[in-house]
């Protein structure tokens, strides 16, 4: 059937030049990302639910301006010149920040820089905005039902400027992948697509997006945007990145729903993972629909069932992790086991604000109410997988202490899929593009044979359960 009728297949796009931007050696955000999904959608998707290609074009200066201004785009291409003279990866940030006029003492030293630019780089970002753009013209021509872009850099913290005013860091990312390809949609479909939405489950809020939505696009009429996300941002300094994203912007159709990281949860409140969620709902906060979406006991029951029995996706647990991006804190050591039990009784009025029922519960009372209404002609999907179980994206170490913010396990990403999904069916046609962010795999401790010692043993990022939550996520695409 499949074979038939190409329209129900899910594209999968991913480009070899994706691979050519480098980090700093080790470094999180890496070629083997891309490699490892890509793998795994080979090994476990028969190739009649998905089209796979490698043959679309790079973005062109034209559509970058869509979200970025002009100064931007002349320095990421000028420091690509000057880079391709250099050699190796250089610091981006600070680069960006002297950029931006920001005073020395301010300037992000290099030695601290997590985000790099290397004589690949400039390329890469062409080749993942132009893969989303051409996402959309293969979904919304109707030759795909929806698409999945494997890509990078990310592009979710980039803003109008690339970095933003107040962020400390780019957050690895250069330009705004989705932003572009949701300006490109109105632009190039007018008939067709009058309203997106972008719906960003990556554990970092898209600062980025939201700021290109309110101030770039500056059109509620045609923009709704979503972020779950982690959100920290303690008195005394220490915030996870990047550290915004803890209200909604109702003149703008911007809604986040902010997470408590698990780190932040008493001892008293949290249950071993053999006992499981006992609740699910909303975080409380208010949003353009507020009205529509308010708190409901039963959906929040609903919530904590699945998260108990899920419906779909690969479960397992994940090796031992450590650090992440720059949170504003080095992550190293062993990991400590945390779990999204939530300590409340299902179907009550106290929602849950952590794990993986809190995630659940805000797709459930946040998210689809308000993308119902909003009745969008085509949906986006940031896809960062940094929330999973131990990823090092979501991670901290304070006192020594190692912990996960959050602990999403592959049905969880099929579940909130899932649901997107049967909404774009509703709304849309069942157009979704989905593109990745985050997500960059576990510490895991093998043997060292190159020690000398028989009992050596060192610290690898495995990018197994990257893997898994991104096929899951495909798995609901596909359906």
């Amino acid at each position: 059937f499949f074979d038939i009728d190409h329209r129900l297949k899910t594209l999968v796009l991913f480009h070899e030049e994706c691979l050519e931007h480098r980090t700093a050696q080790a470094h999180q955000e890496a070629p083997e990302r891309c490699v490892a999904i890509r793998g795994k959608l080979q090994a476990e998707l028969d190739e009649c639910f998905i089209h796979s290609s490698s043959n679309f074009p790079s973005a062109i200066r034209q559509q970058l301006l869509y979200a970025h201004n002009e100064r931007y785009i002349d320095f990421v291409f000028d420091l690509h010149n000057k880079v391709a003279k250099l050699g190796g990866p250089v610091p981006f940030t600070p680069r960006v920040q002297v950029m931006h006029g920001v005073e020395k003492a301010r300037v992000k030293a290099e030695t601290g820089c997590d985000t790099f630019f290397s004589q690949g780089s400039l390329p890469a970002a062409l080749r993942a905005v132009g893969a989303v753009c051409n996402a959309v013209d293969r979904v919304v021509s109707g030759h795909n039902r929806n698409a999945f872009c494997i890509v990078r850099p990310p592009g979710h913290h980039a803003g109008v400027s690339g970095l933003l005013q107040d962020a400390i860091s780019c957050g690895f990312c250069i330009f705004n992948n989705v932003a572009i390809a949701a300006m490109h949609a109105l632009r190039t479909y007018p008939t067709k697509v009058k309203r997106v939405a972008i719906v960003d489950f990556d554990v970092h809020h898209g600062n980025g997006t939201e700021e290109i939505i309110r101030t770039k696009f500056n059109n509620p009429s045609a923009f709704f945007f979503f972020s779950v996300h982690l959100f920290d941002k303690p008195p005394t300094g220490g915030e996870f990145y990047p550290g915004s994203g803890g209200s909604d912007d109702a003149a703008c159709n911007i809604v986040n729903a902010p997470l408590t990281p698990l780190w932040r949860v008493a001892a008293n409140k949290t249950r071993s993972r053999s006992r499981g969620a006992r609740s699910g709902g909303a975080d409380g906060a208010n949003g353009p629909h507020a009205g529509r979406i308010g708190t409901r006991g039963a959906s929040r029951a609903q919530a904590a069932a699945d998260v108990e029995g899920s419906d779909n996706g690969d479960s397992g647990g994940a090796p031992s992790t450590a650090p992440s991006r720059d949170n504003g804190e080095d992550a190293a050591g062993s990991a400590s086991s945390t779990t999204a039990n939530q300590d409340s009784v299902a179907g009550s009025d106290t929602a849950p604000t952590y794990g993986r029922a809190a995630f659940r519960a805000n797709i459930t009372d946040r998210l689809l109410p308000a993308l119902h209404e909003f009745n969008p002609d085509l949906i986006f999907i940031s896809a960062g997988f940094d929330a999973g179980k131990n990823d090092i994206g979501c991670s901290k170490t304070e006192n020594g202490k190692y912990s996960s913010g959050i602990d999403l396990l592959p049905e969880d990403y099929n579940w909130a899929t899932k649901r997107i999904q049967a909404a774009a069916d509703a709304c849309c046609h069942g157009r979704v593009v989905s593109a990745l962010e985050g997500g960059y795999g576990t510490w895991a401790r093998v043997k060292d044979v190159k020690s000398g010692s028989g009992n050596a043993r060192k610290l690898v990022l495995n990018r197994d359960q990257l893997a898994e939550n991104a096929l899951a996520h495909v798995k609901a695409l596909v359906n």
